[in-house]
């Protein structure tokens, strides 16, 4: 795991007592359980004092069409995310 992530969810969980979750990009069908992942964590916890913040610790690149893409890894082969 990535130090920065661990001293993040460590703030968030002991100072500020907040839950946190981490969801790993998966290797197939990445963009639509990205989505689901969201939509569930919004329909479960919507409310007017509820804060949802949505950290991304990997890499990015540009892809063919220019677009930016979220990595898992560096490796050529690694779940992406545009």
């Amino acid at each position: 795991m990535l130090p920065e992530l661990e001293d993040l969810e460590t703030c968030f969980q002991h100072d500020y007592n907040f839950e946190t979750e981490r969801f790993t990009i998966p290797s197939g069908n990445a963009h639509l359980e990205l989505m689901l992942k969201i939509g569930a964590m919004i329909k479960d916890h919507e409310s007017t004092d509820t804060l949802l913040v949505v950290y991304y610790g990997g890499h990015a690149r540009i892809d063919e069409a220019r677009q930016s893409t979220w990595c898992a890894s560096r490796s050529p082969d690694s779940p992406w995310l545009q």
